[in-house]
């Protein structure tokens, strides 16, 4: 027999036994801590490591050396990254580098970096680092959010005008905000330093309490933040990840990966080289089912897992398109629905980080009577403030009754 036809032999042996396998990405030897969604038309990967930068190009693999560890790299537009790097030394900070040179520029210096969130609402960076939390709009220029001064900021997350930031050396260890942060308060569970977190797609957060307690383990808040409860104990935990349909992830300092649903947790490292998780990312540029664990010896994608929720499959199949695109300032976009799916069907628009930007009612009253539907909205390329959104990469997702119906990829240039 021959070896190739073994190898696919035995792989499918192994879906089968497991009902999912794990797929290596790259990265193979380094310490993945950050992956940056693609950029068009550049680098199909762009990740972030113990000293330095990873590309991949579609044939092999590029390395960048800075010599500090890389904690957070963003798309900032169509040929440059925006990255955050340092531990303590004189090249702490935030970063530019051209992807077309590799030439890399310091915009601001800041000391012990901690993480870079893009807002889509206001059009900017959040920087958290071991002194407090800045913002700007540019990239450039940073303004201190006089709240958090002095605060060693962990981690923050965004779901509509909800805000919540993490914090170790405060009175309180969680802040919201249900004003697009413009006023915080503290969380009722004023002792929960959580590390990591995540929105849910339905405004459930998510957070990891760390380290070896009778606290450690997965939290879960179903009030933007304001309340916390716990939904699994467990020591040395890391992570946590939403995955397409919802189903929840947790990654360990040691223990790899499991899948949680119903107050159990199903661990799923058979197959997994490296089970030291750094951290857990969805990309929101794959529409199949996945999970990509960010490990001490590389990046791999977790597919073929069965979602928490398994999405209702449609009896026909939904077609997805825009016009023009890439577009400015705006585009049609055209899609097929059933007369049973137009019932609360609506196109919801994500920015690259999976941040929903605007959401777009669908008016079908005049024809709910058809079987079939060919219908149209446009989107003018703002958000749900009317502001003008920045150049990039932006998803339409179709959606009905909490289906999702189909995704198309859409290109801002201006």
């Amino acid at each position: 027999m021959k070896p190739r036809l073994m190898l696919l032999l035995i792989a499918c042996l192994w879906i089968s036994l497991w009902g999912y396998q794990w797929i290596p990405i790259g990265g193979d030897g380094h310490e993945i801590y950050s992956y940056c969604p693609s950029v068009v038309g550049l680098y199909q990967h762009i990740l972030g490591c113990e000293n330095g930068l990873l590309l991949y190009n579609g044939e092999e693999w590029e390395q960048v050396e800075t010599s500090l560890p890389v904690w957070d790299v963003l798309p900032f537009d169509a040929s440059h990254v925006i990255f955050i790097q340092g531990c303590g030394s004189y090249s702490d900070g935030v970063w530019l580098m051209n992807l077309n040179t590799h030439e890399i520029t310091v915009l601001e210096w800041f000391i012990f970096p901690r993480f870079l969130v893009y807002d889509a609402q206001q059009l900017g960076w959040y920087l958290g680092t071991d002194e407090g939390l800045y913002f700007s709009s540019d990239g450039s220029s940073w303004t201190e959010q006089t709240f958090f001064a002095s605060m060693e900021c962990n981690d923050m997350v965004m779901h509509e005008n909800h805000y919540i930031v993490s914090v170790d050396n405060a009175a309180n260890h969680v802040y919201l905000s249900d004003d697009y942060g413009l006023t915080w308060e503290g969380t009722a569970n004023y002792t929960l330093p959580l590390k990591d977190m995540e929105f849910g797609y339905d405004g459930v957060a998510w957070g990891i309490f760390p380290g070896f307690s009778n606290s450690s383990g997965l939290w879960k808040s179903e009030d933007f933040g304001a309340n916390w409860e716990v939904a699994a104990w467990s020591d040395d935990a890391n992570c946590v990840c939403i995955a397409p349909g919802g189903s929840v992830f947790m990654g360990w300092e040691s223990s790899g990966v499991a899948k949680y649903h119903d107050n159990n947790l199903n661990f799923m490292n058979n197959g997994l080289p490296c089970l030291n998780i750094n951290r857990l990312y969805v990309n929101p540029a794959m529409s199949i089912m996945h999970v990509m664990a960010l490990t001490d010896s590389g990046v791999y994608m977790l597919t073929d897992f069965v979602s928490t929720d398994p999405p209702v499959t449609p009896a026909y199949q939904t077609w997805m398109q825009n016009y023009p695109n890439p577009f400015n300032p705006s585009t049609k976009i055209m899609f097929s629905l059933t007369a049973n799916d137009a019932e609360d069907a609506k196109i919801e628009i994500f920015n690259a980080r999976g941040q929903k930007v605007r959401e777009l009612g669908i008016d079908l009253s005049p024809r709910t009577e058809l079987r079939d539907l060919s219908c149209s909205v446009t989107w003018d390329g703002t958000d749900a403030a009317g502001r003008a959104v920045a150049s990039g990469v932006y998803f339409a997702r179709l959606m009905s009754r909490g289906m999702h119906l189909a995704q198309k990829k859409m290109l801002l240039l201006k």
